[in-house]
């Protein structure tokens, strides 16, 4: 068709869409490359044919593209792709495709709780070389550890790692540093220990001054030969005039020992010692303190695996009649040590004898 006969059917075409409904019927629009579509012609304005493609969906062509217009056809075949879209009146046909299978979720972490620190390569309790032929011979100190702990233990030397937790934090055989970060201690003092229940030249005590649970004033770490942590003591030594623990029966006079970190004895047989013994959380012998104000966070009842021995050391003066006119509690004493501690204490006590 020539430039001429395009112009007069699209001027006759145009005509009757001017009276008529132009979504009335379906045209057909030959393109110049030969393609033929049919449509809804809806307008045209500057050169540009609006047209209502067969999905529902408005589109747009230049009349440069178009060769010719047949109005009023049949059947629409399908989505031209010589227009393009308007402005969408209807939503458009998304054709069906394959469903991604569905990932399933990874399954939930099981966050385990927290552990004690597992025991490093080698962990042991260090002795000192030759410590087995130098003990002394059996004194006061062995003759009331062995009354007090005998129901505590059993005489052996075993040296292998155990998970125990002394106090608040502070494990078995755990680096004294590292005890000192976590319990957030300053500068101590060291000294070896000189109670004849020690293996010698093994054990050492670092001392620290503060303000501890049950109104203590010092703390002392007890380390091996390594510098590991085996026991942990609390002390006071502000003199008061109530007893320590809650029955004056628990006091004797028969006992001389009453700190065995300090290696400490009293100085008037006249004084009176009582004890309190518990092996974990199983009462061996007294009773526990009655005078229970914690003035620091840290636990009062001792853990699995652990020996506490409570001590108050008592002084008595009495008159030439034999009667009672002055008593007051002079030292009191808390010592929270590991149970194969307490079976090397016994086995010195039975070796040395």
């Amino acid at each position: 068709m020539g430039r001429r006969g395009l112009r007069f059917g699209l001027v006759t075409g145009l005509a009757l869409l001017g009276g008529a409904d132009p979504a009335s019927g379906q045209h057909r629009i030959t393109f110049k490359n030969g393609v033929v579509h049919e449509c809804r012609i809806l307008g045209f304005e500057n050169g540009i044919f609006t047209v209502e493609l067969s999905n529902g969906v408005k589109a747009s062509t230049s009349q440069a593209n178009v060769a010719r217009i047949e109005f009023d056809v049949g059947a629409a075949i399908p989505v031209p792709p010589e227009f393009s879209r308007v402005a969408p009146s209807a939503p458009a046909a998304v054709p069906a495709s394959t469903p991604r299978p569905v990932a399933e979720p990874p399954p939930p972490v099981v966050r385990k709780p927290p552990s004690r620190v597992p025991p490093r390569p080698g962990m042991k309790l260090a002795l000192a070389s030759h410590w087995q032929h130098r003990l002394g011979r059996g004194d006061t100190a062995h003759r009331d550890a062995g009354r007090l702990l005998a129901a505590c233990g059993t005489p052996q030397v075993d040296l292998a790692w155990k998970d125990i937790t002394l106090w608040g934090k502070v494990t078995y055989l755990m680096p004294v540093e590292e005890a000192k970060t976590l319990l957030g201690l300053g500068i101590s003092t060291k000294k070896g220990l000189s109670c004849s229940l020690f293996p010698p030249s093994s054990f050492f005590a670092h001392e620290f001054s503060g303000h501890f649970e049950d109104g203590m004033t010092r703390l002392t770490l007890v380390t091996d030969f390594a510098d590991q942590v085996v026991a942990v003591q609390l002390a006071d030594g502000t003199t008061r005039t109530e007893r320590w623990m809650p029955l004056s029966t628990v006091y004797s006079s028969e006992w001389s020992l009453y700190n065995f970190v300090d290696d400490a004895r009293k100085a008037n047989s006249h004084w009176e010692i009582g004890f309190h013994v518990a092996q974990g959380p199983q009462r061996v012998t007294g009773y526990p303190p009655s005078d229970m104000r914690v003035i620091s966070t840290g636990p009062v009842d001792n853990n699995e695996g652990v020996i506490r021995i409570d001590s108050d050391l008592f002084s008595v003066k009495k008159n030439q009649w034999g009667l009672v006119e002055e008593s007051r509690s002079r030292e009191r004493v808390r010592l929270l040590v590991a149970q194969p501690v307490v079976d090397l204490m016994l086995y010195v006590i039975q070796e040395s004898r």
